[in-house]
């Protein structure tokens, strides 16, 4: 479906755009098989080469992985979030999604559980709405964990065109209140035969 398209390509965007403005400091894995990070211009080493794993930074944290749990640091390198968390994904819209007993929530930037683990698959959030899946139905949830799109379909393709398939108004209006979805629709200027089928990875 094309307006699926052009969600899934928005999205996309979405994170493209926030790497590369979120990233002054370097990933870098050094000779010992350790991660740390150095700074993108200069070279100079600003995190020592002491964890086991590290992912991007994104609104001023990173996740870290010592041993086999991850936490958060930030650009000095300091412990923001304790080192208790199977997985960690970058903060994005104040929430970043992580792992315990092998369900995903998300916590805050003070490492407050906001919503509930759960889920066996997510991604971050952008414009207010995340996909989840939970007992391999799909479906979007809100930032406070509020289902926007019931987890009751059988892919993340088929929940983004239940959103544009709605004949519920009421639907749709909840919808774009806390979502700007609709600004998929500037890629028609882009892509106007549509075809930019790109499927959302978790």
């Amino acid at each position: 479906m094309i307006r699926s398209s052009y969600s899934i390509a928005a999205f996309l965007l979405f994170f493209i755009f926030s790497y590369s403005y979120a990233q002054e400091l370097e990933r870098v894995q050094c000779e010992n098989g350790k991660f740390g990070f150095k700074d993108k211009e200069t070279g100079e080493t600003i995190i020592p080469f002491k964890f086991d794993d590290v992912g991007y930074f994104s609104e001023g944290l990173a996740p870290a992985k010592l041993g086999k749990k991850w936490g958060y640091v930030d650009k000095t390198g300091a412990t923001v979030i304790p080192f208790k968390y199977g997985q960690a994904r970058g903060f994005y819209e104040g929430l970043a999604a992580v792992n315990q007993r092998g369900k995903f929530g998300y916590i805050d930037k003070n490492g407050k559980n906001v919503i509930p683990f759960r889920y066996e698959t997510v991604a971050s959030f952008a414009d207010g709405v995340a996909p989840v899946s939970r007992k391999r139905k799909h479906g979007f949830i809100d930032k406070t964990g509020a289902a926007v799109v019931p987890l009751m379909h059988a892919s993340y393709n088929d929940a983004v065109n239940a959103v544009f398939e709605a004949k519920d108004e009421d639907f749709r209006a909840r919808l774009n209140e806390i979502s700007s979805l609709r600004f998929s629709e500037r890629l028609l200027e882009r892509f106007p035969d549509g075809t930019f089928p790109v499927p959302w990875v978790f």
